[in-house]
């Protein structure tokens, strides 16, 4: 059975709700466009998940500090200085 939801941690105990974008960092690391969370989640090579921008269930633009805010993030590329994150209202460069 599949669980959904909004909780960071490691492997299995970690929750994601309608994931659709991923990408690949020179580290290893995933990045997630966690889209009904509204939030941009980061899966490092040990399997451990953390949020790093948006906060769960709270959609919205909110600019300036992480995690600041973002609405149903569809997409997110890594780019040298930061990620690019595409959404419903916005395409942002984020620096977590």
């Amino acid at each position: 059975m599949i669980e959904f939801g909004s909780a960071d941690g490691a492997g299995a105990l970690a929750r994601f709700s309608s994931p659709s974008g991923v990408a690949l960092d020179a580290d290893g690391n995933i990045y997630v466009a966690d889209s009904a969370n509204h939030t941009i989640r980061k899966i490092t090579r040990a399997g451990n998940v953390s949020t790093i921008l948006g906060r769960a269930g709270q959609p919205g633009i909110s600019l300036g500090a992480t995690p600041g805010g973002l609405r149903d993030p569809r997409a997110v590329a890594v780019v040298p200085g930061g990620v690019v994150i595409a959404s419903r209202q916005a395409v942002l460069l984020a620096r977590p």
